[in-house]
Order: structure tokens, then sequence, then C-alpha cells
């Protein structure tokens, strides 16, 4: 009903209503999400002996509005890409996720299923679309305040340079290379690498405790390795920073103002680096803040050391490409940066493989 509702136009509703003559599209914007609404507050009264959703919590059925949310938004979605309305349980086999929908059951749904299944709608709908069920997950994410059970072990691939590579162009794309409790900027020097390792090496901090065998890029964060242990215990604050910037606020978070005594200089710093590399794609701002006072860019020199000059995007692109093939979780960025960035977000293919467009 919902899905029919929402692509009613004014000529369709003239021609199926014979009192109605005319209406104008506010009206009938208005009238499609009083209907819409209707349809939902129905839903959540469990007006019959079979309910709809679980009430056993002490607020009703409510609790679970956030669930209802996620699947709708999933549900309506596919059911666009398929050009008509899917039977729910037609599309928990699409997305390889039993629990999606089951709302009687009186469960929230984990991190490794939402995981799993936006691997597989990614193959489903539009890239553009994606990107908004990748921000409505997100949201659910944090309502429910989901995190994995992982072993304490590192992920056998957390060393392999190639997911070094990827770790650190995507998180210096979110954060910019600047620390994410100090603004202060991680040095070029500090990506060289070498035997050992200095003061001012980078290192990928997990952010959530006993998570080590996590490659989830979205979980890690870069900071220089004298300031390491300053991250140990701080994931409360280091998640509402890392969304700060992935908003694209333009106001100073508090704990900036707060905590950094020239916090005016250094946020201005920020934003001038978040608007270069928006304006100027992710190879400019790579070229242009990762320099030493030699000219020396240890960044392109380890990980793009021979691509060619004005191919760098391309091959960041592939690099995006190839973390996609292995079924790795995706980045979790603001669709700004996805579309203006890269142009590069993932595509549906007919071959079932994630592509990019160039």
């Amino acid at each position: 009903m919902i899905y029919k509702i929402r692509f009613l136009t004014k000529q369709s509703l003239v021609t199926k209503i014979r009192d109605v003559k005319s209406i104008e599209q506010l009206d009938l914007n208005n009238l499609k999400i009083d209907i819409e609404n209707y349809i939902i507050d129905f839903i959540f009264s469990n007006p019959f002996n079979q309910k709809y959703i679980n009430d056993s919590y002490n607020i009703g059925t409510i609790y679970f509005k956030p669930e209802f949310d996620l699947t709708f938004n999933i549900w309506f979605e596919i059911s666009k890409a398929k050009k008509k309305p899917q039977i729910l349980k037609h599309i928990r086999k699409l997305v390889s996720f039993d629990s999606l929908g089951r709302l009687t059951r009186g469960y929230i749904y984990s991190w490794d299923g939402i995981m799993n299944m936006l691997k597989n709608i990614i193959l489903l709908i539009p890239s553009t679309v994606y990107i908004k069920i990748l921000e409505k997950s997100w949201q659910y994410i944090k309502i429910r305040g989901l995190a994995p059970v992982l072993p304490r072990n590192y992920h056998p691939s957390w060393n392999v340079e190639s997911t070094i590579k990827f770790h650190v162009i995507m998180l210096l794309t979110r954060d910019l290379g600047l620390d994410i409790l100090t603004l202060e900027p991680i040095p070029a020097e500090g990506f060289k690498k070498i035997h050992g390792m200095t003061s001012i090496t980078f290192e990928r901090h997990h952010i959530y405790k006993n998570d080590k065998h996590s490659i989830d890029v979205n979980r890690l964060v870069l900071v220089i390795h004298k300031n390491h242990h300053i991250l140990e215990g701080q994931t409360s604050l280091i998640l509402s920073l890392i969304e700060s910037r992935r908003t694209l606020t333009l106001e100073c978070p508090q704990y900036y103002k707060t905590n950094i005594k020239d916090w005016k200089t250094k946020w201005q710093e920020y934003l001038e680096r978040r608007k270069f590399l928006l304006e100027h794609g992710i190879a400019n701002f790579l070229s242009t803040y990762f320099k030493d006072n030699q000219g020396n860019n240890y960044i392109l020199d380890r990980f793009f050391k021979n691509v060619p000059k004005g191919h760098l995007e391309y091959e960041i692109k592939l690099m995006i490409q190839d973390w996609f093939n292995k079924g790795r979780p995706t980045p979790l960025l603001n669709i700004y940066t996805w579309n203006r960035l890269f142009s590069s977000t993932p595509d549906l293919e007919t071959s079932g493989n994630v592509k990019i467009k160039f």
C-alpha cells in the first residue's frame, strides 16, 4: 500500500477517484504523508491477536521503531529497483539476512548481520541509493550502540601492505590527516616506511576495546606513535568526533573548544583541508598536504611509487574496487565525498560483481 501511495501522481488520483477533479501537488504530498503515517500507526498499534511487532518492552511496540525504519527503507529501495513491491521473505534471501523484518521476535539487529547485508544490498540497488542505505544503517548502528564481538588477535591481513594502503588512504580522506583528539597534523615523515618506529610514525588505532581482529576502516583512526596510548578508552568521544567530520559540520565540536588552546586556528585548518579535498579530489589532496620540507611525499612513494603522473586518482579507484571485491566493509564516508571525490560509488552490474564508475 505504501509503495503505491509513494508513486501516486495527480493524474492517477484524478483518474481513480471520480469525485476528485483536480488537486494541487502540495495537497497531494500532504495526503500521501498522512496516509503513510496512518498505515504505520496502524501497524504499531497491533490491532489484531496476531501481532505485527513485539510489545513486551515497557514502552511497547515503539521500542522497535529503529528496526522498522531500517527494514522499511531497505524494502522500499529494493522494491523500487525491482519496479514492484517485494515480499519481505524474498528480500531476506536477497540480502542474506534472515532476521530482517522479523519484528515479532523481540530482537534487535546485529553488527555482523548488518555488515553482511550491506555487502549484498550493494549488488541490488543504484549507487546513489546505496549511499542512503549506508547512512540509514549507520544511524541504526549508533542508536543501538552495535559493535562486533571479535577475538583479541590481529586479522591475518592486518599487516598486509594492501590493507595498510587502503586504511591510510581512506582514513586520510575521512579525517584529513589531522589527529582526532588534538587536530594536530600527522607529519609527512610519519608515513615514511622504515625498520622500527619513531615517535611520529603513524599507527592505526582500533576504536573499540578488544577489537584487534577487525580490519573495518570505520572502526579505525590514524594516530602518531607517541599519542597512541591517549586514545585508549576514548571510544565514545572518538566516535562523536568522527561523526562530526563525516557529516561535514562547520561548527567546531565543543570538545576541541574546551581542550585545545588555539582551537580556532586548528579548526580553520581543518575546514581549509576539507574544502580543498572536496574541490580538488583525493589525488591532489595527497600530493599537496603530505610533503616534508624537502618536498618528499612518503605516502606516494610508499603506496603509489610506480604510478604515472596523472594516474593517481585511477589507482585509488582500483584500490577501492579491490577492497569491495574481497567483500570487505564499505567505508562510511559522506555522500559528497563519494560523489565529488571519486565519482565512483559502487554500481550495480549484471555480472553480480561490484564495479567502480570511471
